[in-house]
């Protein structure tokens, strides 16, 4: 729960004195870096200032007051519980934007795609068959689910090999959570093309559901630093606990039972809009 952790040893004051070296030995939590960063910052700037008053407050006034007295020096030794000082903003980035993106592309894709085949009759006729209407959509949806699989697939390979993002978790349980998130997003293309009658349509529904999804989903700020009117309105977006999974298992390392909450939250998210898409979907006409 804390960003970092300064430990001090006993005997520091006078160690200080002594040895006109200040060394800070910080533990930085690590999995924003972009925090990590800026304490580390912080400490550095601070640091000269504290060993001043150290050095100053502990010598005899005779010596405190000679304007040759030794020159004194600090500096900060880090470790990292998680990620480590090669990590940069881009790192922090790069979970967010590997669920944004998968979301988005796999939204569009599964919308349209949809949208065709109520276009061209190809649902009506199923329609007229014996099959039923959650059967139709399992059926849409595993065929989409493929293609969304490569797309996610496609965007986490590049981003870790040609972009060199640095991660610490198992590129499989990164995989795993794409699954869900591209589970996700194809049903709720196919649930929303049901209510478009062209593709201009389909095209509205992206400032409403994606980019509100990109905007109060954390991926370009922190949700604690949003507004607390808004915080609330973050917990029933699907991308926040995407979000949250892949930066926790490409940052901190974290097996799939470390986020298991976070997962169980996305399945319900699929389970309610799978059972959305099987209601409109079986009466939907074009």
């Amino acid at each position: 729960d804390l960003d970092a952790v300064i430990r001090v040893p006993a005997g520091f004051t006078a160690n200080v004195v002594t040895t006109r070296e200040l060394v800070l030995n910080v533990e930085f939590e690590g999995s924003n870096p972009m925090i990590a960063e800026r304490l580390n910052t912080m400490l550095e700037r601070v640091g000269p200032q504290l060993m001043n008053t150290l050095v100053t407050a502990n010598l005899p006034t005779t010596i405190s007051n000679n304007s040759a007295s030794p020159a004194v020096e600090t500096r900060v030794e880090a470790t990292y519980l998680h990620s480590g000082p090669e990590y940069d903003t881009l790192d922090y980035m790069a979970p967010a934007l590997v669920g944004f993106f998968v979301f988005f592309f796999v939204f569009l894709l599964t919308s349209i795609a949809f949208l065709r085949e109520r276009a061209n009759g190809t649902l009506e006729r199923l329609q007229a068959t014996p099959i039923r209407a959650h059967e139709i959509i399992v059926g849409y949806m595993l065929g989409f689910l493929v293609f969304g699989l490569l797309q996610g697939a496609l965007t986490l390979l590049y981003t870790v090999f040609v972009i060199d993002i640095h991660y610490a978790g198992n590129l499989l349980n990164m995989f795993i959570v794409e699954t869900l998130l591209v589970g996700l997003s194809v049903n709720l293309g196919i649930f929303l093309s049901t209510f478009a009658q062209n593709e201009f349509q389909v095209l509205q529904f992206i400032p409403l559901v994606v980019v509100t999804q990109g905007l109060l989903g954390g991926v370009i700020w922190q949700i604690e630093d949003m507004p607390n009117w808004l915080q609330p309105v973050s917990a029933i977006m699907p991308l926040t606990y995407a979000n949250d999974a892949l930066r926790r298992v490409m940052i901190n390392g974290e097996s799939l039972l470390g986020v298991w909450s976070d997962l169980a939250i996305l399945l319900l998210f699929v389970a309610l809009v799978i059972a959305l898409s099987s209601r409109t979907a079986g009466r939907t006409k074009i």
